[in-house]
């Protein structure tokens, strides 16, 4: 697993500004950092793939007609940058387009799925409204065309975009130590990953308004409760029984499981494809430095340019 965290790390001189902004939109989850180490079950995600060598903040692994893309900037607590939205799209995209695999699964390494999006990266990288609304789009439109099963390991904290995708997967693991939270609003930010129209259908208006908008915290059996985990499993035992999950649904073969999810996506994917350019509009009023880190389900349903 030392592996899995070498390539990356946190530059000093972004330590004060991350800390301040942790402060400010990730409530404290306690020693997560350092609970259920996935050194002590990578084996069970196979042999690393070629394509993974190439990438920096993440890690693919395939076994038994599973792709397991592992989320690597454990001393970020997995936050999203520019070059891991860039490389999450192309390890989905290089998982489709192998015919030896049939789920994918995406999982944090450290003990925390995602802490949200390095904010100050985007910044401080000198990254355009232009070219970040063309990568999310890209990553978004990755996951809304994804016709093989995607499913979702979440152990520990998951914060931001990658929690607004999860109605987007077909199943969520998690264990009870979990959280899951969008503190958009808190951070000046429209909600990301098409959360605006899914989180209102899987748990009714007033619950995810409470999410997107006062940034509640929802707790692993209520996330359970309201649709958005599939299950909530041992934390000793998670991986083993998660994956012997994920491996019996890759024994099946691969023409049903991709019709029948076409079947239950394609109102969902036609809506979004189809939305209201009135919807793109929304958060032109924002600050402009905030601008380009907006909605997602703007870039995903009217393009990165009607977008901006």
């Amino acid at each position: 697993m030392a592996m899995l965290a070498a390539k990356t790390g946190l530059k000093g001189t972004f330590g004060m500004a991350l800390g301040v902004l942790r402060a400010q939109i990730v409530p404290r989850f306690g020693p997560w950092c350092v609970a259920r180490p996935l050194c002590s079950v990578v084996d069970m995600f196979g042999e690393e793939t070629e394509d993974s060598r190439e990438y920096v903040t993440i890690k693919a692994f395939k076994r038994n007609r599973v792709r397991t893309i592992v989320f690597n900037r454990p001393r970020e607590e997995n936050r999203l940058d520019e070059l891991m939205i860039r490389e999450l799209t192309s390890a989905i995209r290089a998982g489709r387009d192998d015919t030896n695999t049939r789920v994918m699964v995406t999982t944090g390494a450290a003990g925390v799925y995602s802490a949200g999006s390095d904010y100050y990266s985007f910044k401080t990288d000198g990254i355009t409204s232009d070219t970040m609304a063309q990568i999310i789009y890209m990553f978004v439109k990755e996951l809304l065309v994804e016709v093989k099963p995607m499913v979702a390991l979440v152990d520990g904290p998951s914060v931001g975009t990658l929690t607004s995708i999860l109605p987007l997967y077909d199943a969520v693991y998690a264990t009870r130590e979990s959280s899951f939270q969008t503190p958009y609003a808190k951070a000046g930010l429209t909600p990301a990953g098409c959360a605006t129209y899914t989180f209102p259908r899987f748990m009714g208006h007033v619950r995810a308004s409470n999410m997107l908008l006062l940034g509640h915290t929802l707790t692993a059996q209520e996330a359970f409760d309201v649709g958005l985990v599939t299950k909530i499993l041992p934390q000793s035992t998670f991986y083993e029984e998660a994956m012997a999950r994920v491996y019996q649904l890759s024994a099946m073969p691969l023409d049903p499981l991709v019709l029948t999810k076409g079947l239950m996506k394609s109102t969902l994917k036609h809506t979004l494809e189809e939305a209201p350019a009135a919807v793109a509009e929304y958060g032109r009023r924002l600050p402009s430095e905030l601008f380009f880190l907006c909605s997602v389900y703007r870039c995903a349903t009217a393009g990165p340019a009607q977008a901006l």
